[in-house]
């Protein structure tokens, strides 16, 4: 990290990150969707660039925020005999190996270069890392938020968590009805209304006088689905997924409404033009898909496809059908405001020659993991998608008690893009071909790690 360069103030861009939790990209305008879900979204699209196949590496929230702010991806691969939901957060062991080997966070790269560092959601540990300002979690617009007393009582007895946490999932296991009625709930979020006021105040109050990075965080498209006051704006039939469905878009127009006032505000301060917009999820969302209701655990498309939209003055408006992930945001946008960095510090690699046409696909393949709710490690090309659990006990879902897929999975991905008929046991030339892929990837990123490591060691000498 010593040889990123300085330049003044004026010469750089603003960036804002507008992340919005479990958006399916498939339920929005601009992705082909027929409800009017994104208004706002579709209208700051047409003049962006979008991805088409863009995935997040991690099936969960905490995972894929270290991806696209660090472009890394720790891996649980190798750590395989843990059951799921260790797999949530990361260990204190695998933070450690991530910043022993030379880690960096987006936020602190643009901090070194004078960039005023915003995060409008509430962090814990490592994630604060780089940020000036962050939500803090027991106050809200100045007030102390009293905290629940059982999660207080259970936070640090991870033994007990999980005895409760096998308990609610067995009564849970009449699976959609009972997770309708968590979603019938009229339940009042009021951190989308806070993030908003908050960074619109940011931008009013800034007026072009200094760079600032600012992280946006929108939880309604989350379960159980707040759409706040634009509950019912979508019919729906009695079926439950179709009722779901309906609260679910609802959700995405509210978050939408919220970014559409963030958007006017640039404009009115114009400060529009001279800032980086990038749009995006932490994962995707299943919806009844494979059985999994509601929820975004499972190895298929629908929980790791996530939109991203990327708008800057300097960009021509496009789509790009080639695969990208999480982890190639960061050195993007630093490409695009002209900071120089060490690309070694990250697995992702810059989208900008794939926008500026200099190359056609940046990667052959994307390893992923699911881990929320069983453990198995994927390898996704364009045509394929290989999945493998180490033992039946690993491969069942703690949510739904039974293995969705099976232990092997394998998808021919042209053939069959919803996933629905696991191809292992009749291509096993296909199934040998991307288990020896899967394999050579996870190693190839063991010894990678492992290298930046030693070469961090030595640099502190």
């Amino acid at each position: 990290m010593n040889n990123l360069t300085k330049t003044k103030s004026s010469e750089k861009p603003n960036i804002i990150f507008i992340v919005m939790d479990g958006l399916r990209p498939k339920n929005l305008g601009c992705y082909g969707y027929s409800r009017n879900t994104s208004p706002n979204i579709d209208s700051l699209a047409k003049d962006s660039v979008i991805f088409d196949k863009h995935f997040s590496t991690n099936g969960t929230t905490d995972n894929s925020f270290l991806s696209y702010l660090s472009g890394r991806h720790i891996m649980k691969g190798f750590n395989m005999g843990v059951h799921a939901s260790d797999g949530m957060f990361y260990t204190p062991e695998e933070l450690k190996s991530f910043f022993d080997s030379g880690g960096k966070f987006l936020q602190e790269i643009l901090k070194k270069n004078n960039y005023k560092t915003y995060c409008l959601k509430h962090l814990h540990g490592y994630q604060k890392n780089g940020f000036d300002y962050y939500f803090n979690e027991t106050f809200s617009n100045g007030k102390k938020v009293k905290q629940p007393l059982l999660r207080n009582l259970f936070r640090n007895q991870k033994k007990l968590f999980k005895v409760l946490q096998k308990l609610y999932y067995f009564y849970h296991r009449n699976f959609k009805y009972l997770y309708v009625k968590e979603i019938k709930k009229k339940l009042k979020n009021i951190h989308s209304e806070r993030a908003t006021d908050e960074a619109i105040e940011i931008i009013r109050k800034n007026k072009g006088k200094e760079n600032f990075f600012m992280l946006i965080d929108y939880v309604d498209t989350h379960r159980p689905y707040n759409p706040q006051k634009f509950m019912g704006k979508f019919k729906s039939c009695p079926n439950i997924i179709d009722w779901v469905t309906a609260r679910y878009d609802e959700s995405i127009l509210y978050s939408d409404y919220q970014i559409g006032k963030i958007l006017k505000a640039l404009k009115e301060e114009n400060l529009f033009e001279d800032t980086i917009i990038c749009f995006l999820s932490d994962h995707g969302e299943s919806l009844g898909e494979h059985g999994i209701y509601f929820d975004h655990h499972g190895i298929y498309d629908v929980s790791f496809h996530t939109p991203l939209i990327i708008h800057s003055k300097n960009l021509l408006p496009k789509k790009i059908n080639t695969l990208t992930t999480h982890e190639d945001i960061p050195s993007t946008i630093l490409d695009l405001a002209g900071i120089k960095y060490d690309p070694s510090i990250f697995d992702g690699k810059s989208l900008v020659p794939l926008i500026k046409n200099k190359i056609k696909k940046i990667r052959e393949s994307i390893f992923m993991e699911e881990y929320l709710f069983a453990r198995k490690v994927i390898l996704r090309t364009e045509k394929y998608k290989y999945a493998e659990a180490k033992s039946e006990e690993l491969a069942r879902c703690i949510s739904c008690n039974k293995i969705h897929g099976g232990i092997i999975e394998l998808y021919d991905l042209q053939e069959d893009s919803n996933e629905n008929t696991n191809i292992a046991k009749k291509n096993k030339k296909i199934l040998v071909e991307m288990k020896i892929k899967l394999d050579k990837e996870m190693k190839e990123m063991k010894t990678r790690d492992e290298k930046r490591r030693l070469e961090n060691i030595l640099s502190n000498i």
